[in-house]
């Protein structure tokens, strides 16, 4: 036994030298798709700012009397009025990567070393926009002004309170937006801590129509909303807050909030809540990335360079609604991942 122990040791007797695995590196890697392209329809522009018409909502709706005062009298008369337009402003985002050649040439094959560091630059990109159109824009009480902060007694964490029952509220969230907009809903967006509340609450389990393994799904959900499947978006993205690193710095996009928009491809008929306005890229992601020489860097160098033209438009509040902390962000089993 002591032999083989000394076997298995190894390293002093020459059995192995330090070596990178080749087939084999540790990676987190980076989300495959970002919620901001799918909750923001976007609208291609040629220009960084412009102008929106719009027709006013409330003339749209108004009921007319239409009928004259006898068969010989005058019709009223009638047209629909503009309203205020609305501008929109593209903002930039970008960053860039230097890929000086020595070190290219230098790095082991498995890092992929040019290829990963553009790559590093686009997701880095695609994360701060994700930023802007949720925890900037589509979050923020100044802009989305048809909200509601949840008393402490009906947040869904709240799970013995009789006034916490996440059903009867996203019911009568859904017909607000309805109401209001005349529109039908598009998304209906919450995190994955906020989803799991909502289906392991008991007053959701009561209700699920089975007879054992008592759940819900997503698609029940939408039968239940009476949405379009789909229409129900639950966010795995998390971030690293800025300027910290390790356990306690990770964050959801989403946070304790939970959204109902609504939405239509862009249109002369549109009353969607916003849109993501793009100056160059695509409507997935509206991003550009190029590559240019360096050639202050001994023998030389590669920049890549990725930049965004955006702005995530809030142009019709009342055609959404936010549900501010549906949660209590502060309960121990969100680790602090649900806080601003």
């Amino acid at each position: 036994m002591p032999a083989l122990s000394q076997s298995i040791k190894g390293s002093d007797q020459g059995l192995h030298v330090d070596k990178l695995i080749p087939y084999l590196l540790k990676d987190r890697g980076y989300q495959q798709k970002y919620a901001h392209s799918e909750l923001f329809y976007g609208v291609p522009v040629d220009k960084l700012s412009d102008l929106i018409a719009r027709i006013s909502n409330d003339r749209t709706l108004e009921l007319m009397n239409a009928q004259p005062a006898g068969q010989d009298g005058y019709l009223d008369r009638t047209s629909f009025n503009v309203a205020s337009p609305i501008r929109y402003e593209c903002q930039m985002f970008g960053l860039e990567a230097t890929i000086p050649n020595v070190t290219a040439q230098g790095a082991d094959a498995i890092f992929d070393y040019a290829a990963r560091q553009g790559q590093h630059v686009f997701e880095k990109i695609r994360m701060r926009l994700e930023y802007a159109a949720i925890v900037q824009t589509l979050r923020n009480a100044s802009v989305m002004t048809f909200n509601f902060t949840v008393p402490a007694a009906q947040q869904w964490s709240n799970r013995v309170s009789p006034a916490s029952n996440p059903i009867d509220d996203l019911l009568t969230w859904v017909r607000y937006v309805r109401e209001e907009s005349n529109r039908e809903i598009h998304k209906i967006y919450m995190t994955q801590p906020v989803w799991q509340e909502l289906v392991q609450h008991p007053q959701t389990i009561s209700r699920a129509d089975v007879t054992s393994w008592r759940m819900i799904t997503a698609e029940i959900l939408e039968k239940l909303l009476d949405v379009p499947p789909g229409t129900i978006h639950v966010d795995r993205g998390i971030y690293n807050a800025p300027g910290q690193t390790g356990t306690g710095a990770k964050r959801y996009y989403g946070g304790p909030d939970l959204l109902i928009l609504t939405g239509s491809p862009a249109s002369r008929s549109d009353n969607s809540f916003g849109h993501m306005y793009f100056f160059g890229g695509a409507e997935d992601e509206p991003i550009v990335t190029l590559r240019y020489p360096e050639f202050r860097t001994a023998r030389f160098a590669e920049v890549v360079q990725s930049t965004a033209f955006v702005d995530f438009k809030i142009e019709e509040p009342n055609a959404a609604f936010v549900a501010f902390n549906v949660v209590n962000p502060a309960e121990a089993r969100f680790r602090g991942m649900l806080s601003a």
